[in-house]
């Protein structure tokens, strides 16, 4: 098997060892790590020529010269001011989760509207400009902000935890601290793809993203991630490894995982199924308008406040006890309906 060479950095600066495997090299431009076990530097020849190491390195270059740009604070000439439009334009449509679409269409509308606008007139934002702004301006932006401030020497905590989007696994890396102008913030430092769920393969990652940025690993506070052996286990896990690297990392678990786990054992000793209470008083009305109908008949001669009953969804375990409270808001009118309907009620109610 292949190991990292140190003389491969002089012909690809981009390139950085994995301290945690010799047999793999970290891309600074992809922000991702790559075997090169079996190849050497025929692999490193491979992925710089991968679409997503191509598009990074176009990136890099439009960035630096756009933020060269726009580092000037006075906007003299209407380019200047055209361009400092559709960025704010951009970052608003962000801010509020619009889509490009909404973008496109405001694009259009805007030189419509304001017709005496020399600004507005010129404004072109189509959803391949405004997604090009995001990525290589207003992305690399935020992230210069986060790192500026915790190269400071603030204290931070990292959280990370594996999402699946069809076959892709995507792993966030937050970060969180404390600054005396903003006071607790929480922000995306990182957003990268790895198919790799082992605990090695997360340390890896984030020590090396983490250092990439420049910033202090001594500074970390705490990790914070699920409750999976993965990150917390007692032998091999993502937070033994960083603890050996800075023994005052704390670690972080979620504590609204450990009180579903509590309240779904102590459900165990309950007389009746709740969680399947739950499912058939959500399936019974969720799609018949009559029964809802005579249901908030009842809700009227009750005296309370007609509330739609929630559904329950077992893999998304936080919606259980909302669904709860929306029965126990409405018990003595939902127990009135189903009263009411005599034998024709579902055995399990």
């Amino acid at each position: 098997m292949c190991s990292y060479r140190q003389e491969w950095e002089q012909s690809y600066p981009f390139l950085k060892r994995v301290d945690t495997n010799v047999h793999k090299a970290f891309c600074n431009v992809c922000m991702k790590s790559f075997m090169i076990s079996h190849g050497g530097l025929n692999d490193v020849k491979r992925h710089i020529s991968v679409p997503e190491h191509l598009r990074g390195e176009r990136a890099r270059k439009n960035t630096q010269t756009l933020q060269q740009f726009l580092k000037r604070d006075v906007l003299t000439t209407v380019e200047e001011k055209v361009i400092a439009a559709e960025l704010t334009n951009v970052y608003h449509s962000l801010n509020h989760n619009m889509s490009y679409n909404s973008i496109d269409c405001d694009s259009k509308l805007s030189p419509v509207i304001f017709n005496d606008s020399q600004i507005a007139s010129k404004i072109s934002l189509g959803r391949t400009k405004a997604s090009c702004l995001i990525y290589n301006v207003l992305a690399p932006a935020s992230i210069e902000e986060i790192v500026e401030k915790l190269r400071l020497g603030v204290f931070y905590s990292i959280s990370t935890d594996a999402s699946n989007h069809g076959h892709i696994k995507l792993f966030p890396i937050i970060v969180r601290f404390y600054s005396p102008d903003n006071g607790i913030s929480t922000c995306l430092l990182d957003f990268y793809e790895d198919p790799d769920e082992k605990a090695i393969d997360i340390y890896s990652n984030i020590k090396n993203r983490i250092k990439a940025l420049g910033l202090d690993f001594t500074n970390v506070s705490a990790y914070s991630a699920d409750n999976a052996n993965v990150n917390f286990g007692k032998n091999n896990s993502v937070y033994k490894l960083l603890f050996q690297d800075n023994a005052n990392i704390l670690p972080a678990g979620c504590s609204a995982h450990m009180v579903h786990n509590v309240i779904r054992h102590a459900m165990e000793k309950c007389e009746f199924d709740v969680e399947n209470l739950v499912l058939k008083v959500y399936g019974h009305l969720s799609y018949h308008a009559q029964r809802v109908q005579t249901l908030k008949e009842h809700f009227a001669d009750a005296g309370i406040e007609y509330q739609n009953i929630i559904r329950h969804v077992k893999t998304r375990w936080l919606s259980l006890h909302p669904a709860i409270g929306k029965i126990l808001r409405g018990f003595p009118a939902l127990k009135s309906y189903f009263m009411s309907l005599g034998d024709n009620c579902p055995v399990a109610l």
